[in-house]
C-alpha cells in the first residue's frame, strides 16, 4: 500500500473550490452511487434556521436572547444578551469578537465579509500566528507541533482530523491546556 502525504505548499496552491466544482464537474471517469443518509448541507445560517426548533413566532434562538415582535429570524448569542425588536427574516449572530446582522436572503454573502476582514488586516479572525480555514479547505499540522483549534465563526464546526504515520494512537498527546475537560 502506498501512502502519499500532500505537502503544505501543494495544499496552499489548491484553488478554494468545493470538490463538486474542482473535480466532479470536470471528470468523465466518475461514478455516482445513490445514498439515503439523511444528510443536509448545513452550510449557512438560513439552513440552520430551516432545521432549527422554532418558537411560536418562527424564531430559532440560541443563548441569551430576548425577541420581541420578532418573526422568522435566527438569533444566536454566545456571550451577551441579544435583543431584537420589530424585525423579521433576520440572522443575528453575536460572538466574542463580532456581531453579524443580515437578512436571511443575504447570508450566503458572508464570505464577502470574511474577505473584507482579511483585506483590511483585521484581527477579529486572523492573528499573527493564526490562520483561517473556511469550508472545503484543509491544513497540515506537523507531528509534534504545538497547536490549538478554535471555531471563530458562528456556524457549528465539524472537523475531520486525518492522522498519518506509524503510530496513530492518542495516548502520546500532551495537552498543555484543555478547556474541554479531557484527561
Amino acid at each position: 500500500m502506498t501512502f502519499v502525504r500532500v505537502g503544505e505548499a501543494a495544499l496552499s496552491n489548491c484553488p478554494e473550490e468545493s470538490i463538486d466544482y474542482a473535480v466532479m464537474g470536470k471528470t468523465t471517469d466518475a461514478a455516482v452511487v445513490p445514498l439515503d443518509a439523511g444528510w443536509s448541507n448545513i452550510g449557512s445560517w438560513s439552513a440552520l434556521w430551516n432545521i432549527g426548533e422554532k418558537d411560536s413566532e418562527g424564531n430559532v434562538c440560541k443563548g441569551d436572547v430576548l425577541a420581541v415582535n420578532t418573526r422568522s429570524s435566527l438569533i444566536h448569542a454566545e456571550h451577551k444578551l441579544v435583543a431584537t425588536l420589530g424585525v423579521e427574516d433576520l440572522v443575528v449572530v453575536e460572538t466574542k469578537d463580532a456581531v453579524l446582522v443580515a437578512h436571511k436572503d443575504s447570508v450566503q454573502d458572508v464570505k464577502k465579509i470574511v474577505e473584507a476582514i482579511k483585506n483590511d488586516s483585521r484581527h477579529e479572525h486572523i492573528g499573527e500566528n493564526e490562520f483561517l480555514v473556511t469550508e472545503n479547505q484543509s491544513t497540515y499540522i506537523p507531528a509534534g507541533q504545538v497547536h490549538c483549534l478554535e471555531n471563530p465563526g458562528v456556524i457549528p464546526l465539524e472537523l475531520i482530523e486525518v492522522q498519518s504515520g506509524s503510530y496513530l494512537g492518542e495516548d502520546d498527546i500532551v495537552r498543555l491546556q484543555d478547556q474541554y475537560g479531557r484527561t
